[in-house]
């Protein structure tokens, strides 16, 4: 396990669809090979920050982001 300190906001998650076992990580975007994975697309969820605090956001995929048992949306 890996941790990162977000910086800069929006920040974007997804899979790099690649058979490579390299990550993809900018100031504003993490993408990481997941073979197999196909619930987590390219462009799947981000961090916001909103009233003080931090709260991810669907980014609308084909799969929805799920953060504790609950669907978010956009």
């Amino acid at each position: 396990m890996s941790f990162i300190e977000l910086k800069e906001f929006p920040f974007a998650e997804g899979n790099l669809a690649s058979k490579a076992h390299h990550r993809i990580v900018t100031a504003t975007t993490l993408k990481g090979p997941l073979p197999g994975v196909l619930e987590l697309a390219d462009q799947h969820f981000e961090f916001v920050k909103h009233r003080g605090g931090l709260c991810v956001r669907d980014l609308g995929g084909p799969h929805r982001t799920i953060v504790n048992g609950e669907a978010l949306s956009r």
